[in-house]
């Protein structure tokens, strides 16, 4: 069974994110699994610090899988566990593992079929706010799973639409990225608007027509379109498009000088993070 992997440091933020998960793999026909990952403090305090028991690690696997058995009660409490047997309903596991998050996250079982991790963001800026804090390089550069941002604002909803952006460079990748995303959303039929901003004025408008004509033309998926709009701020583009195309979700493909990375090391990345309230799902390459 596919399988989506919540990830959680037991703050109000990633409950929010493990709700939206849970409602999510309901859509998709997906089990959920919610993984804590907590870092032991070293045995040798340095100078003047107090130093922890030699039995933290037993104190902290405790707390952690109690706070997860209380997650997992609070989202069967939802409701949906009591619906008749003929409705699907995910089944919930926990994983709660010391070690930094990408570590356990390569340990899990392959058997389990993760297809999407999910993790929460805070106010600020998507990538240097996230509960992960400075985890979150690691996770989009390291782990090959779709890592799907979701912020406070963001309420789930079954995704009816959304917007795959692309930046042109990298057709391949994008056809790729594409189809694997096809497999998560088409369980909620969801519609798919292939689109770019062009930040150029002299850019060929015809060319980058033709262009995502073929990206889509590629993919056998019937709920799929294609869209761009001239804008020299990439940030202001993008929310344009999302409003217009009443968009539940962003979707960007992460590679070294994507679109993805220009718009996180620019001074609007913050500004868009705060604003938006969809959220992010940021696709691997490969």
């Amino acid at each position: 069974m596919k399988t989506i992997l919540a990830l959680t440091d037991l703050s109000a933020y990633s409950t929010h994110a493990a709700e939206y998960a849970y409602k999510l793999a309901l859509n998709i026909n997906a089990d959920l699994m919610l993984c804590n990952a907590f870092m032991v403090p070293a045995a040798a305090p340095e100078a003047g610090m107090m130093g922890w028991p030699t039995d933290a690690y037993a104190m902290l696997s405790e707390e952690s899988e109690t706070e997860l058995d209380v997650l997992e009660r609070h989202l069967e409490s939802l409701g949906y566990h009591s619906q008749p047997t003929s409705v699907f309903v995910p089944k919930i596991s926990i994983v709660s593992e010391t070690g930094n998050i990408c570590d356990v996250i390569t340990r899990i079982d392959p058997k389990k079929d993760i297809r999407l991790i999910v993790a929460g963001t805070h106010n600020k800026s998507i990538l240097s706010d996230m509960l992960l804090g400075n985890s979150m390089n690691s996770l989009i550069n390291d782990i090959d799973f779709p890592l799907l941002l979701v912020p406070p604002k963001a309420n789930f909803e079954p995704i009816k639409k959304l917007l795959f952006a692309s930046d042109l460079e990298f057709a391949g990748s994008d056809t790729a990225a594409l189809e694997k995303l096809i497999k998560l959303v088409a369980p909620m039929e969801t519609r798919i608007t292939l689109t770019h901003v062009c930040n150029q004025k002299s850019d060929n408008d015809e060319k980058i027509r033709n262009i995502l004509r073929a990206i889509a033309d590629k993919i056998s998926y019937e709920h799929i379109n294609y869209n761009f709009i001239h804008e020299s701020d990439t940030e202001k583009g993008l929310h344009h498009l999302c409003e217009k195309e009443g968009a539940d979700m962003l979707v960007m493909i992460h590679h070294n000088h994507s679109l993805l990375e220009r718009i996180f090391t620019t001074s609007h990345s913050q500004k868009m993070a705060r604003q938006t309230s969809i959220p992010l799902l940021v696709m691997p390459t490969n």
